[in-house]
């Protein structure tokens, strides 16, 4: 697992969106280096559930939600 899965793991479980993990994350993916105004505004309006729905399936994690569908936790994927 690579240190940026880590990353991501640990926000997630955190509920939160880092803007410097998504800088660093788009410059590994892409080589492109974002500005943090721009990765700021962004997150401040996307859909958060969204984000994290397809990093999840990117990174090949699982996902254990409550008994009312509310997240609880993601791990790396038992294969």
């Amino acid at each position: 697992m690579t240190e940026i899965i880590k990353e991501y793991i640990e926000m997630r479980n955190e509920k939160m969106l880092n803007p410097m993990w998504f800088i660093k994350y788009a410059l590994e993916k892409t080589g492109v280096r974002h500005q943090y105004r721009d990765i700021h505004a962004y997150l401040q309006f996307a859909n958060h559930d969204s984000i994290f729905n397809k990093l999840d399936k990117e990174f090949s994690l699982d996902t254990l939600h409550d008994n009312q569908g509310r997240f609880l936790m993601c791990y790396p994927a038992s294969n």
